[in-house]
């Protein structure tokens, strides 16, 4: 049911009786975030709503939390968002509606934005004023390009603790440098990696076996494994699951204080 938005304009955000409704798409064609309309005419069964729409009304974009983080949401083209209006007995329906109709769509079809008359008559009128506002749009548009930023600085992490948290195997200190390599892009090598295990405190300084630090906090193993083509066993570093996340996310750390330095 539904499909992908395409969103190329990023949101419009603004307020209807205190109630934030943000809106993407652009302006010949603006799509609307379901779960402010929603939240606005006091539905509570989001899904339920926009599963009675039709397919070319409704669809899915991506929208970013107040932590930071990119969730999938509802959105409602413009005939959408009537079938939801129209669908509700709510006393708020018609106001919304009419509020919709009468300002917010003209003004997002001539500005781009939600300007209301007051707000025109302040930019003519007082220059700092207009100034004020061009600046506030401005630093928001810089915040939503730094987050996105940080979203995709940390996407590699992201994907690496998803493949970490489907696991529960140890792995050789080899290993864990590739994966430094493949989702960090640190190209630490086994040998370097073993060097920071030493500089961090959790392998003793004379042989790379775990210190007392790395085995209580449960971040590496000394485990017995054959020795390929001798007839007898011998020890090597293990590093568990949490071990990984704890060296990779310290690699980034690392990396980051060394670029802003």
């Amino acid at each position: 049911m539904g499909t992908e938005v395409q969103t190329g304009q990023g949101f419009i955000s603004f307020d209807y009786k205190d109630q934030q409704v943000r809106v993407t798409g652009t302006k010949e064609n603006p799509l609307w975030v379901l779960v402010d309309v929603c939240k606005v005419l006091d539905i509570s069964h989001i899904k339920d709503t926009a599963d009675r729409l039709d397919k070319d009304e409704v669809g899915q974009t991506e929208v970013i939390d107040s932590m930071g983080r990119k969730q999938k949401a509802w959105a409602v083209t413009e005939s959408g968002l009537y079938a939801v209006i129209l669908r509700s007995d709510k006393p708020e329906a018609k106001p919304f509606r009419k509020w919709i109709t009468s300002e917010v769509l003209p003004s997002i079809r001539k500005y781009g934005a939600y300007v209301t008359e007051d707000t025109l008559d302040n930019i003519l009128d007082n220059p700092d004023f207009g100034i004020k506002l061009l600046t506030e749009l401005k630093n928001e548009r810089e915040e939503k390009q730094r987050l996105q930023e940080q979203l995709e600085t940390q996407k590699p992490l992201v994907e690496f603790a998803a493949t970490v948290q489907g696991t529960d195997s140890n792995i050789l200190v080899r290993e864990t440098s590739k994966l430094a390599s493949n989702y960090i892009g640190v190209d630490i090598g086994e040998k370097g990696l073993y060097q920071k295990l030493r500089d961090w405190g959790l392998v003793c300084r004379k042989k790379n076996e775990p210190t007392k630090k790395a085995y209580n906090q449960k971040l590496l193993e000394y485990v017995e494994r054959p020795i390929r083509q001798r007839p007898y066993v011998g020890k090597t570093t293990m590093v568990t699951p949490k071990g990984q996340k704890y060296i990779i996310s310290r690699l980034i750390k690392e990396s980051v204080e060394r670029t802003v330095a």
